[in-house]
């Protein structure tokens, strides 16, 4: 299942979806979605929803800032 999805089976579009919303709130940081896609390693869409990246220092403390972002490095 996919976090937030209510308990029921995730479908490979809920899964496309969470993914792309993970690649939307980092590009807003770094400044395009194809970069995003370049620092994002792996995203979280079953039972917890995030995404582990690679991330320059700058990049990191911005992104750490945003209300309800956990940074663990």
């Amino acid at each position: 299942q996919v976090a937030g999805s209510g308990g029921r089976e995730a479908t490979a579009e809920d899964h496309a979806r969470a993914t792309e919303s993970h690649h939307e709130l980092l590009a807003s940081v770094v400044g395009s979605k194809q970069a995003a896609r370049d620092a994002i390693f792996y995203s979280y869409t079953k039972n917890i929803n995030g995404f582990a990246a690679k991330l320059e220092p700058a990049v990191a403390a911005a992104i750490a800032s945003e209300p309800v972002i956990f940074l663990h490095a």
